[in-house]
């Protein structure tokens, strides 16, 4: 480990390297961010705004206004940080005046300055229950950071709806819809993540309402636990029985096990500190779940031969494989299987130092596991600083999409866009843990 990974070096990709790629993103006239890059980041193909994108963003920036208020992290340069608040300001407008449907829904897809679109012809405006999700993030955090109370009961009206039309199973999830009967644990996951942001927003505000956010997610966590957070298997599609031998049940997805096990742990923790419900469960017990699961997804996941995390994996290792049913995911799942993407190893990177500082917290006993979720922090540490930072300072970010080798890939992965999210995200957390 030729670099030491401390608060100090984090601190300086964000500074050096992430925020003033996204800074000179930012679209100081509409409101929120232009994220339609080619892979390299040199060249901006589109400034249509995808909401999941423009949610996280909000989410994202408030959270590193916040550090820099309080000291954590340093003000790129002197006396800036009034314009990154006026920033939130107003992409948190741009939203409220243009993201919703008549309905309440969540607009999948903006132009620039505002007007609705679709993805394509046969796709309804909200084509995907995770902008939903996001919005309410990122109205959550900005309540928070702001004191808004506003936008923290908008978010809640917004959680509300997502965790209806999530039990009713009306909802889309385009690009890559699941065949009926299936359920994807990504969306689960996420359901529960918008609910611990909103009652944390909720909580520090005042609002009795956090209570009622906190047990909507906490029956999701429950589903997550009964239905994908199992073993010999951590699925990543639960579906009918009919299927089990399908690609599409049998495949996982590393990165989702290690980000949804991350958020199961911040979320057992907020709700222990906050008596807002009582699991009845110890640190001790989630600490173990996570251990056990954790290692599974990660040695599963990890490619020997070339190093890195793979993107899907057969539940039995390697690559995924089952009777087809030819649909959409599957080929997803079958055409980039092997390669490396940036939001699993910058999740995998935040999920080893969290869960080792609480093993090491919890004593001796935990000792050896804690030794374990060192190295293997180390490990994606080395391989994700050797890769995926972009080697051009000038343009800054990461190339976040590369084949198996290593080299870069200019594909597609979910949304058409450079995500403005996963790594400023997990590398704030890692600044703050």
């Amino acid at each position: 480990m030729n670099q030491k990974p401390n608060k100090d070096f984090y601190c300086a990709v964000i500074n050096e390297s992430l925020f003033p790629f996204w800074d000179k993103a930012i679209d100081r006239k509409n409101g929120g961010i232009f994220t339609c890059f080619e892979n390299s980041s040199a060249k901006l193909l589109s400034k249509d705004k995808f909401v999941w994108s423009q949610g996280r963003f909000l989410w994202m920036w408030c959270r590193y206004i916040e550090n820099i208020r309080n000291g954590n992290i340093k003000e790129p340069e002197p006396g800036i940080l009034g314009r990154f608040e006026e920033d939130a300001h107003i992409t948190s407008q741009f939203l409220l005046k243009n993201c919703f449907m008549e309905n309440g829904n969540v607009i999948h897809l903006l132009s620039e300055t505002g007007e609705p679109k679709t993805i394509n012809e046969k796709a309804p405006l909200d084509a995907s229950l995770y902008s939903d999700c996001f919005v309410s993030q990122g109205f959550s955090e900005y309540a928070r950071v702001f004191k808004n109370e506003s936008f923290a009961l908008r978010a809640l009206e917004l959680y509300r709806s997502i965790a209806g039309r999530l039990d009713s199973g009306d909802y889309h999830l385009e690009p890559y819809p699941l065949p009926p009967g299936c359920t994807l644990m990504g969306i689960v996951m996420w359901v529960v993540k918008t609910g611990h942001e909103l009652a944390r927003s909720l909580f520090d505000l005042g609002k009795p309402e956090a209570a009622e956010a906190a047990a909507i997610a906490e029956k999701f966590m429950h589903r997550m636990e009964k239905d994908f957070f199992v073993m010999p298997y951590n699925l990543e599609v639960k579906g009918p029985a009919s299927f089990d031998d399908t690609l599409i049940v049998r495949h996982h997805n590393p990165g989702h096990i290690i980000e949804g096990l991350w958020f199961y742990l911040q979320f057992k923790e907020f709700l222990r500190k906050t008596n807002l419900i009582s699991t009845g469960e110890s640190l001790m017990d989630n600490l173990v779940l996570a251990d056990t699961l954790g290692r599974w997804a990660y040695e599963k996941g990890w490619d020997a031969e070339k190093g890195g995390i793979f993107r899907f994996v057969d539940r039995d290792g390697g690559e995924p494989r089952g009777r087809l049913l030819n649909d959409r995911y599957e080929q997803l799942v079958i055409k980039t299987w092997d390669i490396k993407i940036w939001w699993v190893h910058s999740e995998s990177l935040y999920f080893c130092a969290l869960i080792n500082k609480h093993l090491e917290e919890a004593g001796s006993a935990m000792a050896d596991k804690a030794e374990y979720w060192r190295k293997a922090y180390e490990k994606i540490f080395d391989y994700t600083f050797s890769l995926f930072p972009n080697p051009d300072k000038s343009v800054g970010e990461w190339i976040q999409i590369r084949r198996r080798d290593g080299s870069p890939l200019d594909e597609v992965i979910a949304l058409p866009v450079k995500d403005p999210f996963h790594i400023f995200r997990n590398i704030l957390l890692l600044v703050e843990l």
